[in-house]
């Protein structure tokens, strides 16, 4: 979600004014591209969601923390 089309996605529907997540395996690029976002939407509802799709226990604890929100 930090960079290419996940990027781009989280940026056009933020620009709708929907709450987004972004799922990323490194937090320091996700708070990059999350303040990138932010600067072009103040007001938006952007969040980091941690997740490496390359480890299944890592999915599974990022789709609980997602339903825990």
């Amino acid at each position: 979600g930090n960079t290419g089309i996940g990027y781009e996605t989280c940026l056009h529907l933020v620009a709708h004014n929907a709450r987004v997540y972004m799922g990323s395996r490194t937090k320091s690029r996700a708070e990059a591209a999350i303040s990138k976002i932010k600067e072009l939407h103040q007001s938006s509802q952007l969040f980091w969601l941690d997740l490496d799709l390359t480890d299944l226990a890592n999915v599974q604890r990022a789709a609980e923390n997602f339903f825990e929100k």
